[in-house]
């Protein structure tokens, strides 16, 4: 072997690193002096292991530093835990990441354990954790105490004597390094049942399992607790994150983060925290994706309150595709033995992606109430393709209200038979949806839907927003019951326009009353090419449908039934013309051709809407009338100008329009509303014939 070393010089690279990763796996550094760290080779639990012994105690808390810090695949590292010790805080401050491809854990104890390399951290496919209390697996700097010592990798020094409480912070300098786990993606179920693996990356109920570092990065990688808490942050740069003990374990704080950076799951990587009571899980980053079905859920076994799936993204969370029946996900669920209520799923972001069948859902299938849907997107939401849903649901067999909706963003679309669904599929009511955006964008049989299918209440879907609602190829709004009482809908925009087989509607089955639909806006309402707005009911009830604030337009192939519209609005349905007619040609019209038909009463703003046949787009703009002359006594009006009389005729501005006999719309000088008597009459005369 020597001589080969010697003949291959890219062997003899190969050989020293192999003898290095072997003799140099953990190493103590001199920085604790007479308290250093003692490593002696022992057998533990069966696989032969590193023990590791002395370290500085100081109270409760006991530290170790290391120049290196690595644990081979099939050995194990373990700490020795004194009598009185509940916090084992390790450094490594050689400047190379640390490998763990084994077994770490802390023997015959169940304090908290503490790993600290700011220059990375690699968790293996085999590696695992056996340990009572918490683990901490962070790529920061220096852990904080509240006695303003650090212990720190980038300047090591010697344990202060007095007695150091648990650290309450981790505090980052620029550039960190990231942390990486490795898994064989084997961690999903199979079936409806909890993850209930012990290997990979495990801590005990009522703990927490912590990974705090630059970019995190989980392939294929499991980290499991039944009822503790999860934590996953990523920092970019100079910042502190706090740390406070709770009931099950530890939370951390991210409010003296500026720059975050980026989490990626993907080979079907499982985050769940999923057990009896249910567990917590948080998740703070800049970009955080879930892709090949990779899931992050937290749900309740039992009759205990669940805990809370909370993400947080400065820029982005894209959840995408899924890997065979497993589509990537954040979840919380109530699954069918539980009796308690499923906990909420909270997404803060700038952005929101779900595409190829990425899911957020909080589903009941128990005796408990489902949890709530909530998400804060200051950019945009989109959602692509089937099976990509939003959905608070309950499942047959299900007993229990469904936690509903709720949707801030600025745009949202909806592409490709995606939906946003609350429904009942067993006993209880549906949730209802609340969005509220400045544009909400509906196509290719996107739906958003708020029904009930077995015994119960169908939600109300509301839509708030500052622009448009437009709904095109087949998109649809609904609310559908079979077995209870109605669903609303309330749309409140400037807009609403429905184009091909597009349609909004409340429908009942059996004896039920179906709900209402109202549309405020004060714009247009314009339904195009077999498109609909109805309530129907199979035992003859309508519910009402309510137009207000609006001009409404509607192609003969199209249809609002049931429809009230208060004040004095006007209901037309006609054909579109073709040809764009010139108002300047149409304005000098001869005023008598004031004709005798139906009348079309505008109030509000003036103007034209676009065209009915012109693609969807948000940069559209209203063009006003021609608005009569500022009043001359108006400052504007009596400024020190000369002025220029001329005999040219005044502007008139248009004040109406009319149908001709053809069909096409003739703008007028007069108003054609008006039966004063200073207008002319309606009657036709010789010298005004009839068209």
């Amino acid at each position: 072997m020597r001589s080969f070393c010697v003949t291959l010089p890219l062997v003899i690279l190969g050989c020293f690193i192999f003898i290095n990763k072997a003799t140099a796996q953990i190493n103590p550094d001199n920085s604790l002096g007479t308290e250093s760290s003692i490593v002696n080779p022992d057998v533990i639990k069966g696989i032969p292991s590193d023990r590791i012994d002395g370290g500085a105690t100081r109270g409760s808390s006991l530290f170790h530093s290391f120049q290196d810090f690595n644990v081979d695949t099939g050995r194990g590292a373990y700490f020795s835990n004194p009598a009185g010790i509940t916090n084992i805080l390790t450094r490594v401050t050689g400047g190379n990441p640390s490998n763990i491809l084994g077994k770490l854990g802390v023997l015959n104890g169940n304090a908290n354990l503490f790993l600290l390399n700011p220059k990375g951290i690699y968790f293996g496919p085999n590696a695992s954790l056996d340990l009572g209390g918490s683990f901490f697996g962070t790529t920061a700097e220096s852990f904080i105490f509240n006695d303003n010592f650090e212990f720190s990798a980038t300047n090591p020094q010697v344990v202060p004597l007095l007695s150091v409480n648990i650290p309450i912070g981790l505090r980052f300098r620029e550039n960190p390094g990231s942390i990486q786990i490795q898994g064989d993606g084997l961690g999903l179920r199979s079936t409806a049942e909890l993850i209930n693996t012990t290997s990979e990356l495990r801590v005990q109920p009522n703990q927490t399992l912590a990974l705090v570092g630059g970019d995190l990065f989980l392939e294929g990688a499991t980290l499991k607790t039944a009822g503790g808490r999860i934590e996953l942050g990523s920092v970019a740069s100079s910042g502190l994150v706090s740390i406070t003990p709770i009931n099950k374990g530890f939370a951390l704080g991210y409010g003296n983060v500026q720059n975050f950076g980026n989490i990626r799951l993907s080979q079907r990587a499982s985050v769940d925290a999923s057990g009896l009571g249910g567990g917590d899980i948080q998740v703070w980053g800049k970009r955080i994706t879930l892709a090949d079905g990779s899931q992050i859920e937290a749900s309740p076994l039992g009759s205990q309150q669940a805990g809370l799936l909370f993400v947080n993204a400065t820029e982005q969370v894209e959840v995408i595709g899924s890997y065979l029946n497993f589509p990537s996900a954040l979840a919380t669920y109530a699954y069918p033995t539980t009796t308690g209520v499923a906990g909420d799923l909270i997404v803060n972001t700038g952005e929101l992606l779900l595409r190829n069948g990425g899911l957020i859902n909080a589903t009941t299938s128990g005796q408990g109430n489902g949890g709530r849907i909530i998400i804060n997107a200051k950019g945009n939401i989109s959602v692509d393709g089937i099976g990509s849903d939003i959905s608070s649901d309950i499942n047959n067999g299900g007993v229990g209200n469904s936690g509903g909706i709720q949707i801030n963003t600025n745009n949202l679309s909806l592409t490709n038979n995606a939906k946003i669904s609350a429904s009942n599929n067993g006993q209880g009511n549906a949730g209802d949806i609340r969005i509220r955006a400045n544009n909400l964008f509906l196509t290719n049989g996107a739906q958003i839907s708020a029904s009930t299918f077995g015994n119960g209440e169908a939600g109300n879907i509301e839509v708030l927003t500052a622009k448009d609602i437009r709904l095109n190829n087949q998109a649809s709004i609904n609310a559908f019951t079979t077995g209870g009482g109605q669903g609303n809908i309330i749309l409140l925009s400037r807009d609403l326009i429905l184009r091909n087989n597009s349609n909004i509607t409340t429908v009942a089955q059996g004896k039920f009353e179906p709900g209402s639909i109202g549309v405020f806006g004060d714009g247009f309402i314009i339904l195009l090419k077999n498109s609909r707005i109805d309530s129907s009911a199979e035992e003859d009830f309508k519910g009402s449908i309510f137009l207000t604030g609006g001009n409404v337009f509607v192609s003969p192939d199209s249809s609002i039934g049931g429809f009230e519209i208060p004040n004095s609005q006007s209901l037309i349905t006609f054909e579109v013309p073709e040809i764009v007619i010139d108002p300047t040609q149409q304005i000098a019209q001869n005023p008598c051709q004031k004709g005798s038909g139906s009348s079309f009463t505008v109030t509000g703003r003036g103007g034209f809407p676009s065209s009915p046949n012109d693609g969807f787009s948000n940069n559209e703009t209203r063009v006003d009338l021609v608005e009569p002359v500022a009043s001359s006594n108006s400052q504007a009006a009596t400024t020190n100008q000369s002025i220029t009389h001329t005999n040219a005729k005044p502007i008139i501005p248009a004040q109406g329009w009319i149908f001709n006999s053809k069909g096409e719309v003739v703008l007028t000088a007069y108003d054609p509303t008006t039966t004063t008597t200073a207008q002319r009459s309606f009657k036709p005369t010789a010298a005004c014939p009839a068209f």
